[in-house]
């Protein structure tokens, strides 16, 4: 397996995982779907149509697992590298 795929691989998994634990990422404070909104157009300067396609009782965790992943400088990969990523990723939806 070449590194591409094996990263690929690690990363869908990653993916999944964060995915169900979305409910328990959310902490009470900031459980509803409002205050995540402001925060993310705090953070981002607008909110991503994904964020708002989120089932509401999703969204705290979505953007937690968001913030931890992909707005973390303190990762193995870039920031440049973790764009790259989403943007092949999102190439091969159809």
């Amino acid at each position: 397996m070449c590194k591409t795929t094996g990263l690929m691989v690690t990363l869908t998994a990653a993916a999944a995982l964060g995915f169900a634990t979305l409910g328990q990422m959310a902490s009470p404070q900031d459980s509803t779907a409002e205050a995540t909104y402001r925060d993310v157009e705090q953070t981002l300067g607008s909110v991503p149509t994904f964020f708002k396609m989120l089932p509401q009782v999703g969204v705290g965790g979505a953007w937690g697992e968001f913030k931890n992943v992909q707005l973390n400088p303190n990762t193995r990969l870039s920031g440049k590298v973790k764009e790259l990523i989403g943007l092949v990723v999102a190439a091969q939806i159809p």
